[in-house]
C-alpha cells in the first residue's frame, strides 16, 4: 500500500468517526433544547417555540458558515481569537441575563 493509499485510507476513517460523534452529539443536545423551549413556552403557543427552536438552529447553521469563509482569509490565530470573543461575548451576555432567564425558566406549577 502506497503512502498516498494509506493517507487516504486513514483521512476517510478519520472524518467517518467525526461524523457519527457529531451526528451523537445531535442526539444529546436536540432533545434537551426542545424539552427547554416546550417547558418554557405558555401552553398556547407551544409548536410556535418548537418553530423558533428550528429556526435558531438554521439561524446557528447559517453563522458557522459565515464565519467558516474567513478560515482561508484570516491567519489561524485571528481566525480561532474570533471564536474564543464570540464564546466569550456570548457567555457575558448570559451572565448579564442570568437573572430573567432564570426567572422565565423556572418550573411553573401546572
Amino acid at each position: 500500500m502506497s503512502e498516498l493509499e494509506r493517507f487516504t485510507e486513514v483521512g476517510e476513517q478519520g472524518f467517518s468517526q467525526r461524523s457519527v460523534f457529531r451526528d451523537q452529539a445531535r442526539f444529546v443536545w436536540w432533545p434537551i433544547g426542545m424539552a427547554l423551549f416546550s417547558r418554557a413556552a405558555p401552553p398556547a403557543i407551544t409548536g410556535l417555540m418548537i418553530g423558533v427552536y428550528f429556526l435558531s438552529v438554521f439561524a446557528g447553521s447559517l453563522l458557522v458558515g459565515w464565519v467558516g469563509q474567513f478560515y482561508e482569509a484570516m491567519s489561524a490565530p485571528a481566525f480561532w481569537l474570533l471564536h474564543a470573543g464570540a464564546a466569550g461575548a456570548a457567555g457575558l451576555i448570559i451572565l448579564v441575563l442570568w437573572g430573567p432567564l432564570s426567572a422565565a425558566l423556572a418550573p411553573r406549577p401546572a
